[in-house]
């Protein structure tokens, strides 16, 4: 960029800019160093624990029958039409 200081760049011009620093780093080691790096890849099974996931548990529950409530002393709303 120094040769270019002071010139103003566009939206067009990040293709070309950039087209360097893509290619050199978009490479099929580099993408595998990156999911090994998360742990996503090789896929690893036992990544995570039973404990890991007990705060889902809270969700995970079987929810009591709820008693048929009777009457309610709110009206249910009518519609007439006429023709």
């Amino acid at each position: 960029m120094r040769p270019n200081a002071g010139k103003v760049i566009s939206i067009y011009d990040i293709p070309s800019i950039t087209k360097s620093a893509f290619d050199v780093a978009m490479t099929a080691r580099n993408i595998s160093a990156g999911f090994a790096a998360t742990g996503t890849w090789p896929v690893n099974t036992d990544i995570f624990g039973e404990v890991d996931f007990l705060p889902t548990q809270v969700t995970n529950r079987i929810l009591p029958n709820p008693e048929p409530e009777e009457s309610s002393s709110v009206q249910k709303p009518t519609a007439y039409v006429e023709n």
